[in-house]
């Protein structure tokens, strides 16, 4: 997150994501009057209709991703200014080879990591998929190896503890 990147939108938008689980449409149409405060009075989530199910979700947001949000004067502005999508997927590549990191990036791989982190930090796949808005436990049991291998290494990080 420390290497620069030549557009800072991009950069910002693609650890938002990593944070919220958001799409690049939804992040696009993403203003600050669809964040609200939650009736705890601690949690910020948005409520939005989601681009591809047309369908009202809250998404509640950790400190992680309220710290990418840019703030703006008007509430009905795009929190993200982002240019296309091909430039958009550029400016992520790029910043991923500042960065040394040799694996092909989409944005939307940002998405992936949010399913990732959560299974791998803990989440049950089940609060996961909810989490995701996803319709079913397919598409998140594939992360669900990743989060089988991060088991097996932490158990075998034990092994010869005592030799």
């Amino acid at each position: 997150m420390k290497a620069e990147c030549a557009n800072t939108e991009a950069k910002k938008a693609f650890i938002f994501t990593c944070f919220a689980g958001l799409r690049l449409g939804d992040v696009r149409a993403l203003t600050w009057n669809k964040v609200f405060l939650a009736s705890d009075g601690k949690t910020k989530f948005v409520r939005t209709i989601m681009e591809k199910t047309n369908k009202l979700v809250n998404v509640p947001l950790s400190k992680e991703a309220l710290n990418c949000l840019n703030e703006k004067e008007d509430p009905n502005e795009p929190i993200f200014t982002l240019p296309g999508t091909p430039t958009v997927c550029h400016e992520i590549r790029k910043w991923m080879q500042t960065a040394d990191i040799k694996k092909h990036i989409l944005l939307h791989y940002s998405r992936n990591s949010f399913d990732t982190m959560m299974l791998t930090i803990g989440v049950d796949i089940y609060t996961t998929i909810k989490l995701m808005w996803k319709r079913n436990v397919t598409t998140t049991q594939i992360y669900s190896k990743i989060e089988n291998e991060k088991k097996v290494e932490a158990v075998n990080k034990v092994d010869n503890l005592f030799d």
